[in-house]
């Protein structure tokens, strides 16, 4: 939602709560006098309210995918790409460069959904659901505290809610201190509901649709408990669920002394950093976390598939192979050696498969690591 957009919104639900309140609070019942502490109390619970619709419909929780309008499958080169072109000075701040470089891990992009983008950006220790989880608690049980301490001084009164509705206030003259510890325990339930949906929700990627993120709703509870406040009505929750299932464990191999040294530590040092050099070069072309799931799997055989027919059909083009021989990078030459039914590999094709073969080298296991007995 745009800015402008946003804040008309913010204003027009603004002037749809205190047009009414304002309107209650001049006529009042006859016998039932509005005293200065009952108008404070009221006031403060009108700014909270306008506070809280404030933080939802203005200042929504970041998030960096629909920012961008992009899925969540979206890589972080892509990510940074888009936002390169969006900045000023040509560089991103060390907060989001940051981002990015954590997004690039298949968990992170499942915590990022789980516990929102502060949570990921400002815990810069955080590696595993744990540390993530006991980072956004404390911010969660602050917001679950603070709305329990101004229920618990201003909780509505359900039964008188349609005689009185501008008096939310409970003080120990008006009668309505019984609902006090329902309202706390309803907040304290919301609060373990928040915790086990966010814990437990599975997460995975629909296709053709747009993320949707389990981010903390403290703020929604707020307004939900506040509005029955306001009008007496039974509180709603609702809850979108957001896309990925969890990642199944990675393999892990331990540390292992290699069986011999070479005699020159050099030349051993040379063959490492060559094979540790070809293993990242490999990288980039490894995804194992989207072949463990049979979605982001399903889809990229697809995609491979029909890159494979596309390029059956360059190679089967006669103009393109006249053309690639006469540029000396013929890919199916035939020198006469090979039979009517077979035709020998040429320069690009054999530079090609010289090059997959490498590639294939470097999957090899290093002998300084095998893998756990």
């Amino acid at each position: 939602m745009a800015a402008g957009v946003s804040l008309i919104a913010f204003i027009a639900t603004a002037a749809a709560v205190v047009g009414p309140w304002f309107y209650l609070s001049i006529h009042r019942v006859p016998g039932r006098p509005l005293t200065s502490t009952r108008t404070v109390l009221n006031v403060v619970v009108l700014l909270h309210l306008l506070y809280i619709l404030y933080q939802i419909i203005v200042l929504p929780p970041d998030n960096i995918f629909t920012r961008l309008k992009q899925p969540l499958s979206t890589p972080p080169d892509v990510l940074r790409s888009i936002l390169l072109s969006k900045s000023d000075t040509g560089e991103l701040p060390a907060p989001l460069d940051t981002l990015l470089r954590h997004l690039g891990s298949y968990d992170m992009k499942t915590f990022y959904v789980r516990f929102g983008h502060n949570v990921v950006v400002a815990c810069d220790y955080c590696h595993s659901f744990n540390d993530f989880g006991m980072f956004a608690l404390a911010d969660a049980l602050l917001s679950y505290i603070w709305t329990a301490a101004v229920v618990g001084v201003c909780v509505c009164s359900l039964t008188k809610a349609h005689t009185y509705p501008s008096q939310v206030v409970t003080i120990n003259t008006s009668g309505h201190e019984r609902y006090r510890t329902l309202a706390t325990a309803a907040i304290a339930a919301c609060f373990f509901i928040e915790v086990y949906y966010v814990a437990t929700s599975p997460i995975e990627v629909p296709r053709g649709e747009k993320p949707v993120f389990w981010v903390r709703r403290a703020f929604f509870a707020s307004i939900i408990t506040c509005s029955r406040c306001a009008s007496g009505t039974t509180p709603s929750s609702s809850s979108a669920a957001s896309p990925l299932s969890p990642s199944p464990s990675s393999y892990t191999f331990s540390p292992q002394k290699p069986p011999h040294l070479l005699a020159n530590p050099t030349i051993n040092a040379t063959r490492i950093s060559e094979q540790t050099l070809l293993r990242m070069q490999t990288l980039r072309l490894t995804r194992g976390a989207i072949m463990r799931i049979p979605l982001l799997r399903t889809r990229a055989i697809e995609w491979w598939e029909g890159d494979a027919r596309a390029g059956q059909w360059v190679r089967e083009d006669r103009a393109v192979q006249d053309m690639a021989r006469q540029l000396g990078s013929g890919f199916d030459e035939d020198d006469g050696s090979a039979s009517e039914t077979e035709t020998a590999a040429g320069p690009l094709r054999a530079n090609a498969r010289n090059a997959v073969g490498t590639l294939v080298g470097g999957f090899t296991p290093s002998e300084f690591w095998k893998p756990p007995s």
